[in-house]
């Protein structure tokens, strides 16, 4: 059954005005022709890049080519997945086949394709093998493919596969059109990609009229775990975080943040649709591209933008250290280092507010420096039910709010003060 997301308020996002940051530019490749996907190794030490039918490993040190990995009879490489070990590599992309490749032998392993569409013709059953992937992801223990196999405009088919027999497991085939049945409705398979601990498959289902859906699946049973709608925008693609059981998609100039454990969506109200998420490796914290502004960084656990990125061009990862790799306005690659941790909660604002003690079991000081005569505030849980709001005189610039009647958990506390809202988290101890 589909879960309907309400497009409720949980936090409103609004850019920084003044705050900056000073990213250091580790490295700039050259112009990169047939550019169009970037995967960082596992293992950390290289990169690997399209380059139309080449990939292109490059030293995440200096961005330096190390070796070139070339694919006979491709054209252009869109899609690269690499296994948890580092061992394996999955590309596709203008061509029929996924192909597997084994990093540690340098060696092409096998190419598999599918059937994309079957139909009746005049009475007789007609197959049609795939043209092309418009998506392919490998399992992070390296024994399945998911993806999308497409035929022309007319079909797309989600499926997973069996790498070692090449049985499919499971497919969904979609129509986008068929001039048999013209009446048929307008679905389309977009991608699917297997999570990052390998349990999940998320793939992306566009519908002609009415909202689109994220269907996400179990990746043993091929069950149906759970259904987030959603508006289908291909600059809006799943970013999935290594740090918590995370994945975002959208809806409209909502940013929607999907919990595995939970099955939970938390929702970031922004001024613009978002585009090139890329999470932070060990913090609460991502890079994103809000509207066509340049690219902010943001605690998406207190909703605040922390800074905008100066380096022109789009994050597409992170690697394990860290830094993020952009694909800049020259058509290049780049790594820099951002500042992840200019501001990250109501310790990096002391000059503004003190709040004491944090986390609490009860009774919270809180010490502002605010001239109005009033104050207003609020607290909000996880979900953005609003637990309390109230109006107090401002009494030595101190205030005193009671989260002992709250259950265990972190509330969002926004203090207003002379028109300037803003955000703390508050850790709620058992």
């Amino acid at each position: 059954m589909k879960k309907l997301i309400l497009l409720i308020t949980v936090l409103v996002v609004t850019l920084p005005q003044h705050s900056i940051a000073e990213e250091e530019v580790i490295w700039e490749t050259e112009t990169i022709g047939g550019l169009n996907k970037v995967e960082v190794s596992p293992l950390g030490k290289v990169l690997y890049n399209t380059n139309d039918s080449i990939i292109q490993v490059r030293s995440i040190e200096d961005g330096r080519i190390v070796d070139e990995i070339v694919f006979p009879n491709t054209t252009r490489l869109d899609h690269i997945s690499i296994t948890a070990d580092g061992k394996y590599m999955a590309v596709s992309g203008q061509t029929k086949y996924v192909i597997i490749y084994d990093l540690q032998e340098r060696r092409e392993i096998k190419r598999i394709t599918t059937i994309a569409y079957e139909r009746e013709e005049y009475g007789k059953n007609v197959i049609y093998n795939a043209t092309q992937w418009i998506s392919s992801s490998i399992s992070p223990d390296g024994t399945k493919i998911t993806g999308i196999a497409a035929w022309g405009g007319t079909m797309t088919n989600f499926v997973v596969i069996d790498i070692a027999s090449e049985e499919v497991l499971f497919e969904q085939r979609r129509i986008t059109y068929d001039h048999f049945n013209p009446d048929e409705p307008f679905k389309k398979w977009h991608s699917a990609e297997f999570s990052p601990d390998g349990k999940y498959i998320v793939s992306q289902l566009e519908f002609r009229s009415g909202s689109d859906s994220v269907y996400i699946y179990d990746a043993n049973t091929f069950e149906v775990y759970d259904v987030v709608l959603n508006s289908y925008n291909e600059n809006n693609i799943f970013s999935f975080s290594h740090f918590k059981p995370l994945f975002t998609t959208g809806y409209g100039k909502s940013l929607i943040l999907y919990n595995f454990e939970k099955m939970e969506p938390k929702i970031i109200n922004l001024e613009s649709n978002a585009r090139n998420i890329v999470f932070s490796r060990n913090n609460d914290k991502m890079a994103l591209q809000i509207g066509t502004t340049a690219p902010v960084i943001m605690d998406y656990q207190l909703g605040n933008v922390l800074d905008t990125i100066l380096y022109i061009g789009l994050p597409q990862i992170s690697t394990n250290t860290n830094n993020l790799i952009y694909f800049g306005i020259n058509h290049n690659i780049a790594l820099i280092k951002p500042d992840w941790n200019k501001i990250t909660s109501s310790e990096d604002n002391e000059n503004d507010i003190i709040i004491s003690p944090n986390p609490t079991s009860g009774l919270v000081n809180i010490t502002l420096d605010c001239l109005s005569p009033l104050i207003n505030y609020q607290v909000s849980n996880t979900t953005g039910q609003l637990m309390e709001k109230n109006t107090v005189e401002n009494s030595s610039n101190k205030l005193i709010i009671d989260f002992s009647n709250y259950s265990a958990g972190i509330y969002f506390l926004t203090i207003n003060c002379e028109s300037k809202p803003l955000t703390y988290k508050i850790v709620r101890e058992g």
